[in-house]
């Protein structure tokens, strides 16, 4: 008898490859260690995305616990996870080189027909895999992926110059902070001075950055003078490799509004051959640095009206997008300043760091869940100095795990990092005080 068609989709949790040429700037080994490490942790988060019915690939196995855990809690009936056996920035690779899952592969794709490989990100390594499969004359789809004549779009559009240059054609229409594209690090330094001299703060970005990553804030007011400023950034720049042979962007520090979508609202946008089309808002969470933290969806998070406004704008950018030819996700974040006015800072060409959350929030929640609860997500909470297992952090966390007592509200364990002591976790509530309350007893139970 025909096997049944079990399975819809295989996910590529390929967040490493994503940034595989930043991260193979490094040259600290312990560093890139590190770094490589968490980046894979970030992969379990995938366990959410598209529902049921779906292999996940990983970079290493989910933990048993875990996994069984979540499928209780989203209802999943139908989920497996596959790992290769040797660990590699690139997880396509990985698979490619792993004759034993490649095969196991095989025979899911043959026994599913029809199956959409969905990645991370549409790196050229995931191109190279999809390339692998045709050859194999087997019947699968890739809806994320762009034409051949437009996989330039995914590296330009995910760039900081690329952005630029985009929004600059849409002026009327799309705000951004007045900026530079520095070809090097003198050019750069030169232009913050001009800032400087003008008694303004400004923001430096490496051209490929991410969550943090690759900025640096120059506030006006804590430089005496134009030399400590340039000593300064001369010294950031050479201790972080980012930032070597690198476009570097200097652009003007819009300071935000937090009463206004919390500052940094967050548009993501999925866009097929249709068109592009938004799946979802949030605000985003920074630490003191710029580091992406997490992000807040739901209940009373966006008034109506900045709402609008960020959809339109949303949207008119997708377009444009679409018509480059560029295919799947990608979020734009951001910024509303003191005077209420919205500038685009960046768009993230791939899955982001809140897709699983409105994921979970569309899974487990209903169709209303938007109007009804309210969500916080962290990426990387540290709760001591010991690694625990998934096992001990479960029974550690039971009482406030979801649901609490039987209600839809509490913590779900996204991601069990093995190279720290931290997890990643969303909470649910009916309200930020509930939220809150939660997240106090989550910080209780590590931090007494």
């Amino acid at each position: 008898m025909k096997n049944m068609k079990l399975y819809k989709t295989i996910i590529f949790a390929n967040g490493a490859e994503a940034f595989k040429n930043v991260l193979i700037k490094i040259k600290d080994k312990k560093e890139k260690r590190r770094r490589l490490c968490l980046e894979h942790s970030l992969s379990e988060r995938a366990f959410f995305w598209k529902g049921d019915n779906k292999i996940v690939i990983t970079p290493f196995l989910i933990s048993p616990e875990l996994v069984d855990k979540n499928m209780s809690i989203a209802n999943f009936f139908s989920f497996k996870n596959l790992a290769p056996s040797k660990l590699d920035v690139s997880l396509s690779k990985a698979v490619m080189k792993d004759r034993n899952l490649w095969n196991t592969l095989l025979g899911i794709i043959k026994d599913n027909p029809g199956m959409e490989l969905s990645p991370y990100s549409v790196t050229e390594e995931f191109l190279m895999l999809v390339e692998q499969f045709k050859k194999e004359k087997l019947e699968f789809s890739v809806c994320e992926q762009p034409s051949v004549r437009s996989t330039w779009t995914i590296s330009y559009l995910d760039s900081k110059a690329g952005f630029r240059e985009e929004m600059l054609k849409f002026q009327s229409f799309v705000r951004i902070p007045d900026g530079f594209i520095c070809r090097s690090k003198k050019e750069a330094i030169e232009i913050v001075k001009f800032f400087y001299a003008n008694e303004q703060s400004c923001v430096i970005k490496s051209n490929y950055g991410e969550s943090g990553w690759g900025l640096i804030f120059i506030k006006q007011e804590n430089y005496s003078s134009s030399y400590d400023l340039e000593m300064e950034i001369r010294r950031k720049f050479d201790c972080d490799n980012i930032w070597e042979n690198e476009i570097i962007i200097v652009e003007e520090f819009i300071e935000c509004n937090p009463k206004i979508g919390g500052g940094f609202p967050s548009v993501e946008v999925i866009v097929t051959d249709k068109g592009p089309e938004i799946t979802y808002s949030c605000i985003q969470l920074f630490g003191d640095q710029g580091e992406f933290i997490g992000v807040v969806l739901g209940k009373i998070v966006l008034n109506n009206n900045i709402k609008s406004e960020l959809y339109r704008l949303s949207y008119v950018i997708g377009k444009r997008y679409w018509e480059l030819g560029y295919r799947g996700f990608f979020d734009i974040d951001f910024v509303v300043s003191q005077r209420c006015k919205i500038y685009a800072l960046e768009t993230n060409a791939r899955r982001t760091g809140g897709t699983h959350v409105f994921d979970i929030a569309r899974e487990i929640l209903g169709s209303n869940w938007e109007r009804e609860f309210y969500i916080l997500s962290q990426d990387f909470f540290r709760y001591g100095s010991k690694i625990l297992s998934a096992d001990i952090l479960l029974k550690t966390m039971s009482n406030i795990l979801f649901p609490i007592q039987s209600k839809k509200k509490g913590v779900i364990i996204t991601v069990v990092s093995r190279c720290v002591p931290s997890i990643g976790f969303v909470i649910i509530a009916s309200t930020s005080k509930e939220a809150k309350d939660i997240y106090s007893r989550l910080l209780n139970l590590f931090h007494k």
